[in-house]
């Protein structure tokens, strides 16, 4: 608990994407009667607290990165019981959820390039997805990759960063994840 809340804390500083559609104030003082972990979490989802990356700042990668871990936790009964829990959308939860695991994910794979050649190509390939700008002919790259990635390579690339499929799918097939289209 101690640890949700220092994150809570230094994320509360960071930017957040002002495209996705996140709690007011009034949706920021609600919280998990069971207190359970992975509602606690996606309560700092719904406050977009994973929503803004700042690439230069080295704490706000670590944070981002750290976190990747507290997202991967959540399971399909946090989420049915948070949206039992709270007022919101399946499909908002969804889209702001897929926006905390992109940034986490591309925090995570800026702090860390992979272990083997395997990780670290996958990684390469997510990266380009997460961030085409950052990448000489970025977008075109990733018009051709599209192209060639079949369901078989989002099983693969999904196992290898520990992430659901249907994310990688939304990753892969997004032309702008951040904006949940």
């Amino acid at each position: 608990m101690k640890r949700i809340f220092m994150l809570l804390l230094l994320l509360a500083a960071l930017p957040a994407f002002a495209g996705a559609e996140y709690w007011d104030e009034s949706g920021q003082s609600a919280s998990c009667r069971e207190g359970r972990r992975g509602c606690q979490v996606l309560q700092m989802v719904m406050m977009g607290s994973f929503a803004g990356l700042d690439f230069q700042d080295g704490l706000s990668v670590r944070v981002h990165a750290a976190a990747l871990t507290q997202l991967r936790e959540i399971t399909h009964e946090d989420c049915a019981h948070f949206l039992g829990e709270f007022d919101v959308d399946a499909d908002t939860l969804r889209v702001n959820s897929y926006i905390a695991l992109g940034n986490c994910l591309l925090a995570d794979i800026m702090a860390d390039p992979g272990e083997t050649a395997h990780d670290q190509q996958v990684r390469r390939i997510l990266r380009l997805f997460l961030a085409p700008e950052t990448e000489i002919g970025g977008r075109d790259q990733t018009r051709l990759l599209r192209e060639k990635i079949d369901d078989a390579l989002i099983a693969d690339m999904a196992r290898t960063v520990a992430l659901p499929e249907d994310f990688i799918r939304y990753l892969i097939a997004s032309e702008n994840w951040r904006a949940g289209a």
